[in-house]
């Protein structure tokens, strides 16, 4: 009897839990929605990719402008546009849809610890807790960005591995050769390079059924391989470019060219794993940790990603939201109650007392560091509560638990989208610049971009036409004399460098000025800079 009852408070327990993360989950859609546009450049590509394709009727690979985008997979596409073939055109589904996956990791990862830990409850309920008390996982579960469904992915595919390992049913091999197929349609090759070795380093984790996780493992990637390729293979055929280009070869090439300095990936890691690397007290946990085979099996899983991450060149901090899950599932299985003394909490109050102070300070002399006009308008009772949280936190240092940090990291998210991203929505909205080209698409005018156009105003403008793309002076001069009534969407540090009668639409963007200007009045002016002011060839 005694054993029932404990088992029922368990099952109590993880529920609550899984009440809690929908709570958090809900709280972060409302601080998101409400509080910023599509954020550029990413949201605000992905919208446009889908608006084109739906325009277009064009579903088989991914395009913007008119151009097929290599760097890019067709699966997320496909569900924003079977979104909209049912529910009708809206900024509404392509929000939900991320924020939908981003939910269902969290549900993945309790089921990753299940799976691994199944006596173990506590772990099940405290993993997802760990994903929604890490800042930049807080700051993106709503976005629309790849790597958020990248992860979803990646979690989808390692549960059907922990399955046939830990269980013993070769029956699941189907689910992760379909869920390796899902991701290569979502992410491309690199999703397979993040995800199939872990196979290959099984004799590190599995013991004695390393050989059949070998030989199955191999199958099932040569099955989601050549389905990809045939897809491939058959968009190359039919649009007209190279199976190299149509599997992203090229851009995977790129990247593992262009790998940045250590030290930046080094401090995106930091970042990424905010507050946990700051509570002293999992150091000592980790060290007194008993090392069963599952532990072992995240740990090789969370350093390979690490190290495979570096290599890819994928340092931007959204590129490494896959670390998420293995981080949050070694967290919550060294984790144990006990208490925390001050000297355990002291770098993470130190960090949101520094943040909190930055947001009281900076809008108070913004003028005199050059920012916008903005920044002096966000409130310093944001910076305010920081500290008043961080300080709560160190006086209370003994009850801190995986639920006292989430909740400190969804108050710096709260703090940052209504009290910084909110105030900064004129600073980023492309939405007026893409109607004002939509109106001018509208009256039969040409519209051009100077090189590097990445889609950010098809969707929120709704554009029906391509933007004619400017690299040369030749360019600019085809486009005049095609259209003489043709407009120029160009970016300058400040306003003034334009007479006032040039400029026919401008808004602030990213620190410098959004600006539409005739391409008649453009190439007076250029012709007057030396080498065109550098704008153009």
């Amino acid at each position: 009897m005694q054993r029932e009852i404990i088992f029922l408070r368990q099952e109590f327990t993880t529920r609550r839990y899984a009440f809690i993360w929908i709570s958090i989950w809900l709280i972060l859609i409302f601080a998101t929605w409400f509080s910023r546009p599509l954020i550029p450049f990413q949201e605000t590509l992905f919208s446009g990719v889908v608006w084109e394709m739906y325009q277009s009727g064009d579903w088989l690979y991914p395009i913007i402008n008119r151009e097929y985008q290599h760097a890019l997979f067709p699966l997320n596409y496909w569900l924003a546009l079977g979104g909209w073939q049912f529910f009708g055109v809206s900024e509404f589904i392509l929000r939900f849809l991320a924020t939908l996956f981003s939910l269902s990791t969290l549900f993945l990862t309790a089921w990753a610890a299940y799976q691994l830990w199944p006596d173990r409850r506590e772990v099940r309920a405290n993993a997802p807790l760990v994903l929604i008390g890490s800042l930049v996982w807080t700051l993106f579960a709503t976005a629309n960005v790849e790597y958020l469904y990248f992860t979803f992915y990646l979690m989808l595919t390692m549960n059907f591995l922990i399955r046939v390992w830990r269980f013993d049913q070769k029956v699941w091999w189907i689910g992760f050769t379909i869920s390796l197929t899902l991701g290569l349609f979502s992410s491309g090759l690199i999703f397979l390079l993040v995800t199939a070795p872990i196979i290959f380093l099984s004799p590190y984790w599995a013991n004695k059924r390393w050989s059949q996780i070998y030989l199955y493992g191999l199958i099932s990637t040569v099955v989601a391989l050549s389905l990809f390729l045939i897809w491939a293979y058959f968009s190359a055929s039919l649009l007209g470019f190279s199976l190299f280009d149509a599997i992203g070869l090229k851009s995977l090439i790129g990247a593992l060219s262009n790998t940045p300095p250590f030290y930046v990936y080094l401090l995106n890691l930091i970042i990424i794993l905010f507050p946990w690397l700051f509570w002293l007290r999992i150091y000592q946990l980790f060290k007194s940790a008993e090392r069963d085979e599952s532990l072992n099996f995240v740990i090789v899983w969370f350093l390979y990603l690490i190290v495979i991450l570096g290599i890819l060149s994928l340092t931007s901090l959204d590129a490494l939201l896959p670390l998420y899950p293995a981080f949050g599932l070694i967290i919550a299985r060294i984790y144990r109650q006990g208490i925390s003394h001050k000297k355990d909490v002291v770098l993470i109050t130190l960090v949101m007392s520094i943040v909190g102070g930055l947001l009281i300070l900076i809008p108070q002399s913004y003028s005199y560091w050059g920012l916008p006009d903005w920044v002096g308008q966000v409130s310093p009772f944001w910076g305010a509560g920081l500290i008043l949280f961080s300080i709560t936190l160190f006086f209370n240092a003994a009850n801190t638990r995986i639920m006292t940090l989430a909740l400190m990291s969804v108050a710096l998210t709260l703090a940052i989208n209504f009290g910084v991203v909110r105030v900064a929505t004129d600073f980023y909205d492309l939405t007026p610049a893409g109607e004002r080209v939509s109106w001018y698409q509208s009256k039969g005018v040409k519209v051009a971009h100077l090189s590097g156009y990445r889609g950010h105003l098809h969707f929120v403008g709704k554009l029906q036409e391509p933007i004619v793309e400017l690299g040369t002076m030749d360019d600019l001069a085809t486009l005049i004399e095609e259209d003489p009534r043709s407009r120029v969407i160009l970016y300058l540090e400040g306003k003034e460098e334009l007479l006032d009668e040039m400029i026919e639409y401008w808004q602030p963007f990213r620190g410098r000025y959004l600006m539409i200007v005739k391409a008649g009045d453009l190439d007076l002016w250029l012709k007057t800079l030396p080498k065109g002011g550098g704008l153009l060839e």
